[in-house]
């Protein structure tokens, strides 16, 4: 287990710059390894995975861009400002609504307005910090 914080630092970036643009994420969020039974759940559909608690990235995962990892925090910082009720009911609803207007797994994912705002903010900070 590791700090955003380690691992953005590993790839060159300095977190105390990328928090000013993410406020309520906390770069002290452990990010672990998924254990085999979460791997065998997301089968490849997913890079990471953001809960209240911390973020999870199989082991090839940990070697991916800095944007990854400010996209989870991100989440973090949504996490914290919704709360889990909030949080899970519009990302639940959105990944829903796309489905059963019958677009696929990727496209429905894509309407998700959290991930939206999450790919945003981990496109600014890196492009701003890099």
């Amino acid at each position: 287990m590791r700090s955003s914080a380690q691992l953005l630092v590993e790839k060159g970036f300095d977190p105390e710059s990328i928090a000013a643009q993410l406020p309520g994420a906390s770069f002290q969020t452990p990010i672990y390894v998924t254990p085999a039974w979460m791997d065998r759940i997301w089968r490849g559909r997913a890079l990471a995975m953001t809960l209240p608690w911390g973020i999870y990235m199989p082991a090839d995962s940990l070697a991916a861009p800095a944007a990854l990892i400010v996209h989870e925090l991100a989440h973090v910082q949504q996490w914290r400002q919704l709360g889990i009720w909030r949080f899970s009911r519009s990302y639940l609803s959105d990944y829903l609504r796309g489905r059963l207007r019958g677009m696929s797994h990727t496209s429905a994912y894509a309407t998700i307005s959290l991930e939206r705002e999450a790919v945003q903010k981990a496109r600014r900070a890196v492009f701003y910090n890099a």
